[in-house]
């Protein structure tokens, strides 16, 4: 899994979280600090097996916590 930048926001540190739900097992990515999020994506596999961190869900949810968008001035 790609590292995760420091929240864009805040500046604080962002972890990888997964939760169940009724339809299954959703992760994203938020800020320890602020509490900023990714929007939450369905992933499948058990967490506890090591290989469910290297899934492509969980690295598209890096992707997207690490891209920043730059702003013409």
């Amino acid at each position: 899994m790609d590292e995760l930048k420091r929240c864009p926001f805040c500046g604080g540190r962002a972890s990888m979280f997964y939760r169940e739900g009724r339809h299954g097992l959703f992760g994203y990515v938020q800020c320890e600090e602020c509490e900023a999020k990714t929007r939450t994506k369905t992933v499948y596999g058990e967490p506890d097996n090591p290989q469910f961190w290297e899934q492509a869900p969980y690295y598209e949810l890096a992707t997207i916590w690490n891209k920043r968008v730059v702003a013409n001035a």
